[in-house]
């Protein structure tokens, strides 16, 4: 088994302005939801009620209630949002608006944009402390990773890293925070590991070429980096700062997302069309989800009512 039953995989089909939503255990596409243009950023409430999509090339957000599979509310936010993150609690959620050089903040209740927060060049994706009070966004163009606080909704520290960062996540604890550096200007392509007590690099770990999407395990002991131009996932040790295992999966793997018992990663193939299911016990693919369109990116949802397809 692949997965957990009753959890699905949200992910936006980049050429189709639609977001597919994949059941893991049934290796199936179970359904298609009509979105905005170019869907890339993904995320699910806390709750799991909620899966938020949002449309690079219309400057908007969807807003999807996983007990229908429907387009509930569409948001308008900045100019071309790519990542996106919810609060803890669920109240916000933060989208990166990669043309705009900025944060746009939603207010879930309402789903109005509530404060815009200027940050760094070209911000790529955002990640929430686990108290909810911090928010990191890395600015790929800028070379470094914005701090907010999110009550004040301003930046607090900018932490310079490597060349082009883009994924980020912050570990269980909130003690540290992974940031890949893609590297597409030049450079070495690598991991920063951010101490989050002092906003300061603590360790660079070079990785395979390309990285982009991480994601951390819920006990915090290893992180799990996409590596777009070498078709491989890299399991990093993160109480030694060093690479695990180097894992092939399907071309151009992009993003990622890790299951609610962290058993299984979920990862994109952008040129392959599907998704490579690696278990986190063996750290190899265990199973392949045939996809006919380009996967962006991808959330875990549990729906609170999964629906019958």
């Amino acid at each position: 088994m692949s997965g957990v039953p009753g959890v699905r995989l949200c992910v936006p089909a980049l050429m189709t302005a639609t977001t597919l939503v994949v059941d893991p255990v049934a290796n199936e596409v179970v359904a298609r939801i009509p979105v905005g243009a170019t869907p890339f950023g993904v995320a699910a409430s806390p709750d799991g009620g909620t899966v938020y999509v949002a449309n690079f090339h219309d400057g908007t957000l969807s807003v999807i209630d996983s007990g229908t599979w429907a387009v509930t509310a569409t948001v308008a936010v900045g100019s071309g949002p790519g990542g996106v993150a919810a609060a803890p609690d669920g109240r916000r959620l933060y989208v990166t608006n990669y043309n705009g050089d900025d944060v746009s903040v939603v207010d879930t209740a309402s789903g109005a944009v509530i404060r815009t927060i200027p940050v760094g060049r070209n911000p790529g994706n955002p990640a929430v402390s686990p108290d909810g009070r911090r928010l990191y966004v890395t600015n790929f163009e800028g070379g470094d990773v914005s701090v907010i606080d999110t009550a004040a909704g301003a930046v607090t520290a900018v932490v310079p890293t490597g060349v082009n960062p883009n994924g980020v996540v912050v570990a269980p604890d909130g003690a540290r925070v992974y940031v890949t550096n893609s590297a597409n200007s030049g450079g070495t392509s690598s991991v920063s590991v951010i101490e989050t007590a002092t906003d300061s690099v603590v360790a660079t770990v070079a990785t395979e070429s390309g990285p982009f999407g991480v994601v951390v395990t819920p006990d915090g002991g290893r992180c799990y980096v996409t590596s777009y131009y070498s078709d491989v996932v890299v399991a990093l040790d993160t109480a030694g700062a060093a690479v695990g295992a180097v894992i092939g999966v399907g071309e151009r793997p992009e993003n990622l997302a890790i299951g609610p018992d962290g058993r299984h990663v979920y990862v994109t193939n952008r040129e392959s069309n599907d998704i490579s299911v690696i278990s986190t016990e063996t750290d190899t693919v265990v199973s392949t989800i045939p996809l006919d369109v380009n996967p962006g990116g991808i959330a875990v949802c549990v729906p609170l009512l999964t629906p019958v397809p």
